[in-house]
């Protein structure tokens, strides 16, 4: 039998991701104006697909480092999705403080903006209390959104499109 191993992921050079999540709460915001430093932030990700045990090593890293988990599965976040969401159960969310899990109903669409706000929220709420974060999830735009913020979009490639893609007119 083949067993998968996960890695936590964690870097010291976060720098321009934690000035991001350091801007979240308005006293930081204003210590960042008025020229102090505020405390970097420590953020672990552990990040894969469903069901490969991301929940156990986040509580077994969590428990270790006295961390604090921020949801980042976009299915866990909706109440009632239990099944085929590997959703952390009641007594394992018990174990570690877990944050972004059952906030909305399914009738209440949560977009990546929104997540990112409730994130960033989480994330600086913990790190008041001196806590670390993992931050746990599969749900690549979710990450993506919170690791590096909203992109515009690629800069378009400089090159002509297939004659098929021309207007009729003009390939008459």
């Amino acid at each position: 039998m083949h067993s998968r191993q996960i890695q936590p992921v964690f870097k010291d050079d976060l720098e321009d991701r934690q000035t991001a999540l350091r801007q979240t709460s308005d006293t930081s915001c204003e210590e960042s104006r008025a020229g102090s430093s505020p405390t970097p932030i420590k953020v672990g990700f552990i990040v894969g697909p469903t069901g490969i045990g991301k929940t156990a090593l986040a509580l077994e890293v969590a428990e270790r480092l006295g961390a604090e988990i921020v949801n980042a599965d976009s299915r866990q976040l909706y109440r009632g999705m239990d099944i085929g969401t590997a959703k952390p159960s009641a007594a394992e969310m018990a174990r570690v403080r877990h944050h972004l899990i059952d906030v909305r109903s399914p009738g209440e669409p949560l977009d990546v903006a929104q997540f990112r706000a409730l994130a960033r929220a989480a994330i600086a709420e913990a790190a008041g209390r001196g806590r670390p974060v993992l931050v746990t999830g599969g749900s690549g735009l979710y990450l993506r959104v919170l690791r590096r913020g909203f992109s515009p979009d690629p800069a378009p490639r400089h090159r002509s499109a297939p004659s098929c893609w021309r207007p009729r007119s003009a390939m008459e």
